[in-house]
């Protein structure tokens, strides 16, 4: 709201004309009685009081509308403005509204971009949204779509006002998550909603900082029919006042120092280097309890300008007051905390000290077979190289053989081997129960899994033996059956010729004990997934070498790493996710996830769970430390502590550029409405002013009611002479 002529305000000072009327009036002295002045024949009064303000709900009355009537000389057209649709022709319109709820959005406005109450980028959106709402008319339809990865619809087009209003308020009163940003994908749902409606105006609505991590231009999805992209809030991309730079603690884990009378706990940091720098900032170690005592603490390396994007600082802790490094009776024991100057967001500033099993690595068995392998691509094998391609975010180990101990099992969520020829005893009962714990098992079958040395076998993936079924001619469009892909179709065209010098054929058992994923276009399986635990196998029916088949070269060989890893994340052995992110337990199994807070008690109640025939999914939205008991059917409950990261490209607040077809700010395609006040106050005015009439007239009405009691009282009383 803006004055348009603030020299009229000069009128408020007219308020001093009640104050002297109401300090000159004269009140009647209080009468007390006195028994001889009966005798006495009734004279007026003389006695006057000190002159004091009087009938103060007559003054407020009318000091209010002397503001009221300043108000309105200061402007004739006092206005406020609103986000509103800029109707094309007064035809309904079918908009979908983005709203971004990923971690920057928690970052606060600069003062002078805050507008309806709004303090940070996440309450403006929402604001906006509400705006928006309130603009709507019947016939037009909405689409609700959050941006936080993974972007998903909270609601399908809707021609009911009232439902899309209802909506925009839960979102508002969920808040914001610290997920990662998901634009394009949110923009491509939006897209996706409004392309079969009926109306000629169709747009995509970003209430986002456009703060994700990438430099590309946002532009939108190419599409036949044409959909406008709007973001038209510029203040949700204004740089917060604290800067653009935030630094975050990823994860701790304890780690074995050189000095024999300490511990230290190996913390990794991540930072965005925009920004000022900030310095005299330190990583403390304290205990999660309610005493928060500091056991240890160390200086970041220089300025988060002159580090590097993520970096790891070794913490020394004095046992001497720490109890332990590692969780105790599921609460964690440290918590790892950035001190020092403030940066951006806050919260993202803490993480719990977790021991180091619970690191979500990813091994890749690198076994004597892939010499052939390292010696054709001069480096690492295919398989790895992949993986690393792929930067998930998870570390990537290679290991000359599969561990045969479940303790050098458990730093690793997913283990990917290629043609194994087979596992010892030893090794089969350490992968058992790392994969009841939770792992996930990759395995490509070959020839050498064909062929195993005696006493070995492929369990727990695969209970009968393999055949190799070897081609002297490649069959001719021998491939992923379309109808069929599974994972190989995530994002990429499934091939459909693979031109294979040969494939294994698995035993009709074990493919009736596990699920189908994919198959090849003749009918046969091709990947299998196999429930164990709270773990999985996954069973390919081709080794992960070019030499045999095309298939590490085809985009489709990428497709399905990535749906593994994120199926390892998800099945829990790495007790670290990112928001967003799930941990689920198997469809008859029980889970259950509470937060702790800094103190390591419980925070709130469990969080809710996603049922469906395939598993049970918790999505913690916060970053901070999680007790998760699951409860094996016909087992006894398991309980961890977990923890929730925040996600490094998260950090950077700079906002990505618009393509020049993406309106922005006035160009939006939306209008700022603009509702006059001068008609409201003018009437408040009138209102006050008839308010005013009617209450002197009632009080003089009472008055002289009052006055004739009196008089009639005291001419009943006998007069003595």
């Amino acid at each position: 709201m803006k004055l348009l002529l603030p020299l009229g305000l000069l009128v408020a000072l007219a308020i001093v004309g009640p104050v002297v009327a109401h300090l000159l009036r004269r009140r009647r002295p209080d009468e007390r009685p006195f028994p001889p002045a009966r005798l006495v024949p009734r004279a007026p009064p003389v006695a006057r009081r000190r002159a004091h303000l009087e009938d103060r709900g007559l003054f407020a009355l009318r000091a209010v509308a002397i503001l009221a009537l300043a108000l309105l000389a200061a402007s004739p057209l006092v206005r406020c403005s609103s986000l509103s649709l800029d109707r094309r022709g007064g035809a309904s319109v079918a908009i979908a509204i983005v709203i971004d709820d990923s971690m920057s959005m928690s970052a606060e406005l600069p003062r002078g971009a805050r507008r309806a109450g709004a303090r940070t980028r996440f309450e403006l959106a929402a604001a906006s949204a509400r705006e928006l709402g309130a603009s709507l008319r019947s016939g037009d339809s909405v689409t609700l779509v959050l941006a936080g990865a993974p972007a998903r619809v909270v609601l399908p087009p809707t021609s009911d006002v009232g439902v899309v209003r209802a909506a925009i308020e839960q979102v508002a009163r969920d808040g914001v998550s610290d997920r990662a940003t998901d634009l394009d994908g949110a923009v491509a749902l939006a897209a996706g909603a409004l392309r079969e409606l009926p109306h000629a105006d169709r747009r995509v609505v970003l209430l986002s900082d456009l703060a994700d991590g990438q430099s590309q231009p946002l532009a939108p999805t190419s599409d036949a029919a044409k959909i406008e992209l709007a973001a038209p809030v510029d203040a949700l991309r204004a740089t917060p006042e604290s800067g653009s730079a935030d630094c975050a603690v990823v994860l701790a884990a304890p780690e074995a120092a050189d000095a024999g009378a300490h511990d230290a706990v190996r913390v990794r940091l991540s930072c965005a280097l925009r920004g000022a720098p900030a310095r005299d900032r330190a990583i403390e170690l304290v205990t999660a309890d309610a005493a928060a005592q500091v056991v240890g603490s160390a200086k970041l390396p220089g300025s988060f300008a002159e580090a590097p994007a993520t970096f790891d600082v070794v913490v020394p802790v004095d046992r001497r007051k720490a109890r332990s490094l590692e969780p105790i009776d599921g609460k964690p024991a440290l918590t790892a905390r950035l001190s020092g100057p403030a940066d951006a967001i806050a919260r993202d500033d803490a993480a719990p000290v977790l021991g180091g099993t619970t690191a979500p690595a990813i091994g890749v068995v690198i076994g004597e077979g892939d010499a052939g392998d390292l010696l054709a691509t001069g480096g690492a094998p295919i398989l790895e190289r992949a993986l690393r391609a792929l930067e998930s975010g998870s570390p990537i180990r290679p290991l000359p053989t599969v561990p045969d101990r479940e303790v050098d099992l458990a730093p690793f969520a997913g283990l990917a081997i290629d043609d194994p020829p087979g596992f010892a005893p030893e090794t089969r009962e350490a992968l058992r129960r790392w994969i009841e714990h939770g792992g996930v098992l990759l395995v490509g079958c070959g020839p050498r899994a064909a062929s195993p040395p005696l006493g070995a076998t492929l369990e727990p993936a695969l209970a009968r033996a393999v055949r190799w079924e070897r081609f002297d001619k490649p069959p001719a469009g021998l491939g992923v059956d379309p109808q069929h892909a599974g994972p190989f179709a995530d994002g990429a065209e499934p091939p459909l010729d693979l031109v294979p010098h040969g494939r294994a054929r698995l035993d009709r058992e074990d493919v009736e004990r596990a699920e189908l994923a994919s198959s090849w276009s003749d009918g046969a399986p091709l990947l299998l997934k196999r429930t164990i635990g709270d773990g999985e196998a996954w069973i390919a029916d081709l080794p992960f070498s070019p030499d045999v088949s095309d298939l590490p070269l085809r985009p489709a060989f990428l497709a399905l790493l990535d749906a593994w890893i994120g199926r390892a994340r998800e099945r829990g052995a790495g007790a670290r996710l990112e928001a967003g992110q799930a941990w689920s337990a198997g469809p008859d199994d029980g889970i259950e996830v509470i937060a702790l807070d800094g103190h390591g008690e419980r925070r709130g109640e469990p969080l809710p769970v996603e049922s469906t025939p395939e598993a049970r999914r918790v999505r913690p939205r916060l970053v901070g430390a999680y007790t998760i008991t699951i409860s094996p059917k016909g087992g006894s409950p398991r309980r961890d502590v977990r923890a929730v990261a925040p996600v490094p490209r998260e950090l950077d607040l700079s906002p990505r550029p618009l393509a020049t077809s993406v309106a922005a700010g006035d160009r939006s395609g939306l209008e700022r409405a603009h509702v006059p006040l001068g008609p409201t106050l003018a009437a408040a005015v009138t209102a006050f002013a008839a308010i005013e009439l009617l209450v002197r007239v009632a009080r003089l009405f009472l008055g002289s009611e009052k006055a004739t009691a009196k008089e009639d009282d005291g001419a009943s009383r006998p007069s003595w002479s």
